[in-house]
């Protein structure tokens, strides 16, 4: 697919920080300290030049605890640009 990158807060008034990147989404790990975070998860397509965003999605005030080992995150579509996915109809 191309580059992910998470970025986070800890708090409102502070611009993100981009936390990691990685190019598969079995390397998206990251630790940190325990608080109320803001994150967002923007995947890109492509590489150099020809990089874009593909899909982003941002969770707002989570708490994270010693025992949360995962964020969800739903990404979608950025709100314009041009890009292409293949459909493949499985008959169903």
């Amino acid at each position: 697919m191309g580059l992910g990158r998470l970025s986070c807060t800890a708090g409102e008034k502070e611009a993100e920080t981009k936390l990691t990147e990685f190019t598969a989404m079995t390397d998206a790990s990251v630790a940190i300290q325990g608080g109320t975070w803001n994150c967002t998860l923007k995947v890109y397509k492509g590489e150099g030049a020809s990089k874009a965003l593909f899909l982003e999605g941002s969770i707002t005030d989570k708490l994270i605890s010693a025992s949360t080992d995962s964020l969800d995150v739903l990404v979608a579509p950025p709100m314009g640009g041009q890009g292409s996915i293949n459909i493949t109809d499985n008959g169903a």
